[in-house]
């Protein structure tokens, strides 16, 4: 009898998880096959304050080099988060998809950053440049939309340069 007393505490805790991670994304795909580039549209629909998605049903095999962000209506929440991972759980593009303005369209490509030193009267002079790197990922992508809304909707749009074949 304890055990059950201990089954339904923990049952009910988990409830609202389910209750709150609920939401629909509904994938289309641009194929621009002459110039070598797809799109991957992502349209996400939010019911319980967040959304995530299994995988992208179109698989990727080339660069992600554009991601862009488009808020819908109703709109999520000021400084939602969005999260692009690969099939390997990685976050492609390091947190740049983080706190999405509410109402405007924004874009981000991938970049890494390099850090230089040189030393000059015994001082460190540090300087920091930003390169734009496009992300290779073979597989699927996982969306996860963070902190929209109880109900809102948007748009993530991924721009991939095809591999060669």
């Amino acid at each position: 009898m304890k055990r059950f007393h201990w089954l339904l505490i923990f049952l009910i805790l988990l409830i609202p998880i389910f209750v709150y991670s609920q939401g629909s994304i509904t994938e289309t795909v641009d194929d621009y096959t002459g110039e070598g580039v797809k799109i991957i549209n992502l349209e996400w629909t939010s019911t319980g304050g967040s959304v995530s998605s299994t995988a992208t049903v179109e698989p990727v095999d080339g660069f992600v080099f554009r991601v862009v962000t488009v808020p819908g209506t109703p709109a999520p929440k000021p400084l939602y988060d969005i999260t692009l991972t690969d099939s390997d759980g990685f976050d492609i593009l390091d947190g740049q998809l983080l706190n999405r303005h509410a109402s405007n369209t924004e874009q981000v490509w991938p970049i890494v950053f390099t850090t230089s030193s040189s030393l000059l009267s015994l001082d460190i002079t540090t300087t920091t440049s930003i390169t734009h790197v496009p992300r290779f990922v073979k597989g699927s992508l996982n969306l996860y939309i963070i902190s929209s809304s109880t109900s809102s909707q948007g748009t993530v749009k991924i721009f991939i340069n095809k591999v060669a074949q």
